[in-house]
This record gives C-alpha cells, sequence and structure tokens, in this order.
C-alpha cells in the first residue's frame, strides 16, 4: 500500500501480474472452502474483481492476515 493505492503483485514461475486498487474501495473477504476440511480463501478485491492471497498460508494464518490487512486499509494514506 501507498498512499491511495493497493498493489498486488503476484508470481506464477517466471510470470508475474499486477493489479492496481484504489485504496478505499479495496475489501478484503474471508470464504470458507466448499470441502470442510480446506481452509478458507481471503480475497482483495474491488469493483468486480477479486484475487486470492495468502494461499501459502495456514488457515488461522490467513484469517489473521485478513483481519490485519483490513485494518491497515482503514488508517489514512502515507
Amino acid at each position: 500500500m501507498e498512499g491511495d493505492l493497493v498493489t498486488l503483485i503476484r508470481r506464477f514461475g517466471g510470470r508475474e501480474s499486477i493489479q492496481n486498487f484504489q485504496r478505499y474501495w479495496t475489501r478484503v473477504t474471508v470464504e470458507p472452502d466448499p470441502h470442510p476440511l480446506r481452509p478458507p480463501h481471503v480475497l482483495l478485491g474491488s469493483h468486480g474483481v477479486r484475487l486470492e492471497i495468502a494461499a501459502d498460508l495456514s488457515a488461522e494464518e490467513r484469517v489473521d492476515f485478513a483481519r490485519h490487512l483490513r485494518a491497515a486499509l482503514q488508517q489514512p494514506g502515507d
């Protein structure tokens, strides 16, 4: 996060994708996986675009990360 901009950089192998969100409109959601033994999904999104983040974390870490990220989004921009 920098100022009013949230930048999500995702890397898959040698490829990289960058998605920018306006901080004010960005939402963090935690959704349960349809399979009860799998961890929930943490999604970052705005205006119809939602991307999964924190997929490498445990279930508890994902929920904690989402809580901290929500709090950071509420803080005034730099």
